[in-house]
């Protein structure tokens, strides 16, 4: 959520649908006022309205966008190279947590997964470590 001066919307409309694909967002005309328009839709829409309404330049505006969607464990392609670089610098607990917030997959895959890659392709085990 975040405000932007209306000689700015179109332009960034613009970039935000070019940046952010087909997110879905509001915006928000002279909130609290008179004349208080929303505006609802995917982004590329938006920016596909505000090129056509003349009243889109006028007052304050307020976009609100929604947040990315979280990706699985499972979906992530690069799930193995972001846990492998993470285990050759932190402790395999730490590894997964960093690992689980930056992915928002399930904790019990991403340490599942931890634990097979450092196993390594021979499946020789690695020295145990506690689960914090």
């Amino acid at each position: 959520m975040f405000y932007e001066a209306p000689h700015r919307v179109r332009e960034s409309l613009a970039d935000l649908a070019d940046l952010l694909g087909e997110r879905r967002a509001t915006l928000g005309r002279e909130l609290t006022k008179l004349h208080e328009t929303l505006y609802h839709g995917t982004l590329p829409a938006l920016s596909a309205a505000a090129a056509t309404d003349a009243d889109i330049e006028r007052g304050e505006l307020v976009f609100v966008i929604a947040g990315a969607p979280a990706v699985r464990a499972e979906e992530h392609t690069g799930f193995d190279r972001l846990l492998a670089a993470l285990l050759t610098e932190l402790p395999l607990s730490r590894a997964v947590d960093v690992a689980v917030a930056a992915t928002g997959a399930r904790r019990n895959v991403v340490y599942k997964a931890a634990l097979a890659l450092r196993a390594g392709p021979e499946g020789a085990a690695a020295p145990d470590e506690t689960l914090a």
